[in-house]
């Protein structure tokens, strides 16, 4: 019963005052309203972190998005243009066979020979056309090519950047947090003293 007596006075002589609002408080009072800081502390972290997570996965998922779309775009212009050089060489083709077709019968047999030369001619002219279509067409598959990796490239580093960004904020909140809890605890042992 002295013991409990003793504590008792203890306690009403171990009088604190808060360092927030400077209402007096019991030790007993002091370690609870820390504690509760302590936990509202990591309760706001938690919240904050979330938050920067839950925006940071919506940033991400526009970004993929984005580049869904950036290269679903490239892969149609990519076909309009391959479809249209095709369409304008056989255009081409079919023109150059009808002129071919009329010289022919427009010539007399006389000079025959002199049509078959120039008929190689043209085709070999034709050959060398068609194959710098080619090489225009594997120029732009190759431009294509390099623009998606470029794309994905871009996109990795970006996403790499705003992740570490995100990981500093972190990291400094919960070194505010930490900064916090350790004057809490000197201003709690600097009250007991």
């Amino acid at each position: 019963m002295f013991n409990r007596e003793a504590n008792s006075l203890i306690e009403t002589v171990n009088v604190l005052n808060c360092p927030y609002c400077g209402n007096v408080m019991t030790n007993q009072e002091y370690e609870q309203a820390a504690q509760e800081f302590k936990r509202k502390v990591e309760q706001e972290y938690r919240q904050q972190f979330d938050q920067y997570k839950k925006g940071f996965e919506d940033q991400l998922q526009e970004q993929e998005k984005k580049h869904r779309l950036e290269i679903e775009y490239i892969n149609k212009t990519y076909s309009e243009q391959i479809k249209l050089i095709r369409q304008e060489l056989k255009s081409a083709q079919d023109r150059q066979l009808e002129d071919l077709k009329k010289r022919y019968n427009d010539l007399s047999i006389q000079k025959e020979k002199d049509l078959n030369e120039k008929i190689q001619q043209l085709l070999t002219s034709h050959q060398k056309e068609i194959y710098e279509r080619e090489k225009q067409i594997h120029a732009i598959q190759k431009d294509q090519k390099r623009f998606k990796e470029q794309a994905i490239q871009e996109a990795r580093a970006a996403i790499k950047n705003e992740m570490l960004q995100k990981e500093e904020q972190i990291r400094r909140f919960k070194e505010k947090a930490e900064s916090l809890e350790r004057q809490l605890t000197v201003t709690q042992s600097e009250s007991q003293n």
